[in-house]
């Protein structure tokens, strides 16, 4: 007979299996149920009882259909196995749960089948199976081997008879590492997104589980509680993360990024082109925080046939620059090289002047034979053109240009053009006669300087003045010493030949009135003087000018004449004449003359000033007092040469007066006086006509 409790476990431990269809409150209760009936019955009839309760309750379950996923059958032939499955009354799973850790875990479950005596049924075949695959598969020798987290039911088959146990695949983390690059670098500014790989104990990812993140120096970079790393300054750190209590580091580097690039030297050279320029190209590689970036390859290129850089490429140092030696091309003029960083899209540009060589350089001048009015623009386009020794224009070649003789240039551009060609707006210097400009090519180190010849002409007539000449004087009637000499000018002060002139003498004469300038611009005239003495007046006029008014002045000639002024007829014996005695000196046209000495010598009487000298108007003058006897007496004057002159004037006695009668006064006085004095002025006016010369 079967011991009710070594049953009760045995079937407890096949029957309490889940079952999907019961409820769990109705299993516990046939459970109780099912213990109660077992331990009250008697071995045989009990056992029978018991299995048909189980069995019509569902505590014992049909096998499942063959062919279910995760099926595994027992050895031994269809015949043995018919026979024993008749003896088979229950079968049981042990351990009825369990969990693996890992996937790939294996566990094992050991099924009991027993007969209706609970006798252990030799040979039993048992078929294993289980409802999720992805979860657990068994074996068929009860092995359950892990597939993947979940909980998963694994049946055991005998004959009609079916146990079921419960498997769970729950990982435990026993291992972490920090997915990807055995460093992880980022940039200044930049965010990452690292990756926890929690493992089990057989190394497979553990999914799901919550990680905590940390970073050994904030300074350098930061993270945040999803694993995303920010860098913030240069440098290195660790980051950890730990998952249910394991951990695992990764070393973080943080680097400046190319932010940057900028021409530190080597610009703006000058070489003969072919040549190798004295300076490296350098260039410096800054982040974006302006420090410099190490271990940054730039690449160098000519553009065109701007020549070769060498090294092409090269990696910044630590101080972030990077540099190449350039040989420039053949092609003179302006030349670039590009240096260019991978990420950055502005590459920075350095640029060198080729300069052209004599041997490969022909210069010709756009004018020859170019004229102009001075001071005004050349007439025609100024210029040079420059091709190599095959003929080809040369583009792009810098060109100085040097106004000589105080001209002014004024170029259309600073190179040649497609042709080769420049041209110039020059301004002629303001001094007639040749000019020239001098076009200088690239920087004149090189090739010799090229000369452009033009010939200033005057302008129109802007002044006509006296250059010589002017405020002479001379005697009345005579040449001038010296010719007046007229000069016609331009604006610019330059002379103007071929300018008719008139000349219109309002005293004298010339001997030319309409004469020509020559070719410093000039007329000499040739002035004699009117015969009037004093200032004299010649009108000239050239190019529509205002006339211009020259003078000169008339010298007396040597005195020839003198004769006296408003000559008194008579005077007291004795006594002064009441005004002076005047005299006139003349030349032989009339002309006053002054500063002539004039000697007055008095027959009777004295002259207080014997010697005078005559003023501007040719006049000198004296007092005469008269001798002490009655009658005619002379003053003569005498000019040096044979001028003379004589005055004759009456003494006159002064009458005696007699004592008369007041009554007779008036009647008897009057008579005679008046008689007297007109015979005195009768004797007085030819003396005035007698004066000799």
């Amino acid at each position: 007979m079967l011991k009710p409790r070594a049953v009760t476990a045995e079937l407890g431990g096949s029957s309490l299996v889940h079952m999907p269809e019961i409820s769990r409150t109705w299993k516990e209760t046939s459970a109780r149920t099912f213990k109660v009936v077992v331990t009250t019955c008697s071995a045989g009839a009990a056992l029978v009882s018991v299995l048909s309760f189980a069995q019509s309750h569902g505590l014992i379950l049909q096998p499942p259909d063959a062919g279910a996923q995760g099926t595994a059958h027992a050895p031994g032939g269809k015949g043995a196995r018919g026979a024993v499955d008749l003896d088979i009354a229950w079968i049981g799973v042990t351990p009825l749960a369990d969990t693996a850790a890992a996937i790939g875990d294996t566990l094992h479950l050991t099924a009991r089948v027993a007969d209706l005596h609970g006798a252990t049924v030799p040979g039993a075949a048992i078929s294993w199976s289980s409802d999720s695959a992805e979860v657990a598969v068994v074996n068929a020798d009860g092995s359950v081997i892990a597939r993947g987290p979940g909980t998963t039911t694994i049946f055991a088959a005998a004959g009609s008879k079916l146990a079921r146990a419960r498997v769970t695949v729950r990982q435990r983390v026993a291992d972490a590492r920090i997915g990807g690059d055995s460093v992880a670098r980022v940039a200044v500014g930049e965010r990452r997104r690292l990756r926890e790989e929690p493992l089990d104990a057989r190394g497979h990812l553990v999914a799901r589980r919550p990680a905590l993140w940390r970073v050994a120096d904030s300074s350098v970079a930061k993270v945040d509680s999803a694993g995303e790393i920010a860098g913030v300054a240069p440098g290195r750190t660790t980051v950890t993360v730990s998952v249910d209590g394991v951990s695992a580091q990764l070393p973080v580097e943080v680097r400046d990024v190319p932010a940057s690039v900028t021409l530190a030297s080597g610009d703006a050279q000058t070489a003969a082109v072919g040549r190798t320029l004295g300076r490296p190209v350098e260039v410096e590689v800054l982040s974006a925080s302006g420090r410099p970036v190490a271990g940054v390859l730039v690449r160098f290129a000519p553009e065109g046939d701007a020549g070769r850089a060498e090294p092409a490429a090269a990696e910044t140092d630590a101080r972030g620059r990077a540099r190449a030696r350039w040989t420039l091309g053949d092609a003179p003029g302006r030349q670039s090289l590009t240096a260019t960083v991978e990420g950055l899209a502005m590459p920075v540009l350095a640029r060198a002047e080729g300069e052209p060589v004599a041997e490969n350089v022909r210069t010709a001048p756009l004018l020859e034979g170019a004229s102009g009015t001075a001071g005004e623009d050349v007439q025609g386009e100024a210029g040079i053109r420059l091709t190599d020794s095959l003929g080809r224009a040369l583009p792009d070649v810098p060109v100085r240009w040097t106004a000589r003789d105080g001209g002014s240039v004024l170029p259309a551009a600073e190179r040649t053009d497609s042709l080769g060609q420049l041209r110039v707006r020059w301004t002629l210097g303001p001094k007639a006669g040749g000019q020239r400009l001098v076009a200088t090519v690239g920087s004149g180190r090189l090739v010799p300087p090229v000369t452009v010849s033009a010939t200033a002409l005057p302008g129109a007539v802007a002044s006509f003045a006296v250059a010589s000449g002017g405020g002479q004087s001379a005697q009345a009637g005579a040449p001038l010493a010296r010719a007046i000499v007229l000069r016609a000018l331009d604006r610019a002060g330059n002379p103007v030949p071929g300018v008719p002139v008139t000349l219109a003498p309002a005293h004298g004469a010339v001997p030319d009135s309409a004469p020509v300038t020559d070719s410093t611009g000039a007329v000499r005239v040739q002035w004699t003087l009117g015969s009037s003495a004093g200032a004299q007046r010649l009108v000239a006029r050239a190019g529509g000018l205002p006339p211009l008014a020259l003078a000169a002045r008339a010298r007396p000639l040597a005195a020839v004449n003198v004769a006296f002024l408003d000559v008194p007829g008579e005077g007291p014996v004795g006594q002064t004449l009441p005004g002076t005695v005047r005299v006139v000196v003349t030349d032989a046209y009339g002309n006053p003359v002054p500063d002539a000495l004039v000697r007055f010598a008095a027959g009777a009487g004295s002259a207080t000033a014997s010697r005078v000298m005559t003023d501007a108007e040719g006049h000198a003058s004296t007092r005469w007092r008269l001798g002490a006897r009655p009658g005619e007496q002379q003053l003569t004057a005498t000019v040096k040469g044979d001028a003379r002159a004589t005055l004759s004037v009456q003494a006159v006695a002064p009458a005696k007066r007699t004592a008369a009668k007041p009554a007779a006064k008036p009647v008897v006085k009057p008579l005679v006086k008046p008689a007297a004095k007109p015979a005195a002025r009768s004797a007085g006016r030819p003396k005035t006509a007698r004066t000799r010369a």
